[in-house]
């Protein structure tokens, strides 16, 4: 996978990181909430912010991504380090994936089978996207798989 953007980070944070009752944050409460948080000593549009996630504006300053991780609950290292911030983002993918009833019920299912049958069920799943034309995650490894 290649890095992810500040804007799919960005995306990915409030695809995750949801508000009370499950739903995301909107830019106008996130630009809201940032100028909250610094009393007005950080500002953010939430046209700056809309932006930001369309990659469409220079790099964020470090103080906007700071701002940014501060609100979200997450370490500035998410937006600036490169390794740690692409193992926290395929990290969040997972979260979102659990969402579906479906997968939670799969892996549970999974989480009970003895260790040495996890590979060959992962052989089967992988067959099936790959039958399906669907583009396979990057494994623990980081490497995505056929």
């Amino acid at each position: 996978m290649s890095r992810p953007t500040y804007g799919q980070k960005l995306v990915r944070l409030r695809e995750t990181k949801l508000k009370e009752g499950g739903r995301p944050y909107s830019l106008q409460e996130i630009s809201a909430g940032i100028r909250a948080a610094s009393r007005g000593e950080v500002t953010l549009s939430a046209a700056s912010l809309s932006k930001i996630e369309r990659d469409v504006t220079e790099e964020p300053s470090l103080r906007h991504l700071t701002a940014i991780a501060k609100f979200f609950g997450v370490p500035v290292t998410y937006f600036v380090d490169d390794v740690a911030g692409e193992q926290m983002y395929e990290s969040m993918a997972a979260l979102i994936a659990f969402r579906n009833s479906k997968v939670r019920d799969i892996a549970a299912h999974m989480a009970t089978l003895p260790e040495e049958s996890l590979d060959g069920f992962l052989t089967l799943v992988r067959a099936a996207r790959q039958a399906l034309g669907v583009a396979s995650p990057p494994d623990q490894d980081g490497q995505g798989r056929p």
